[in-house]
């Protein structure tokens, strides 16, 4: 099935990050509802060709994603949604997003339990 959404996303986060929190099966969902051909970027590309959002709708990202501070958002004026694909969205946001009021979701509950099972691995290997 083809895209036939009008809405621009791009990916922005290290390829290890991209490989590790959007599975094929994902990549292949999100193709078929938002225009996905922008492609993979890292922060620091993104950073260097900020032209690269001018038209983008919605911002896929996650661990070692771009900073979203207001150079950024004048770069990406029809930005219109960001998913954060991992836990703590607080390496990325700034006071200039939030007084832009454009929503952003992230995985801080899912990530809760894989965290929690974790540290109690920990503590009870310590024991």
């Amino acid at each position: 099935m083809q895209n036939t959404s009008s809405l621009k996303a791009i990916y922005v986060l290290s390829q290890t990050s991209y490989d590790r929190i959007y599975s094929q099966t994902e990549r292949s969902t999100l193709s078929k509802l938002v225009d996905t051909s922008a492609g993979v970027h890292t922060a620091e590309h993104i950073k260097q060709n900020l032209h690269l959002l001018k038209d983008i709708d919605i911002l896929l990202t996650g661990w070692n994603g771009p900073v979203i501070d207001q150079e950024f958002l004048d770069a990406a004026p029809n930005l219109k949604a960001v998913f954060y694909g991992a836990g703590s969205i607080r390496p990325v946001v700034t006071p200039a997003f939030w007084k832009s009021e454009i929503p952003i979701t992230c995985a801080a509950s899912v990530n809760a339990i894989p965290v929690s099972e974790y540290t109690l691995s920990q503590i009870l290997f310590c024991l």
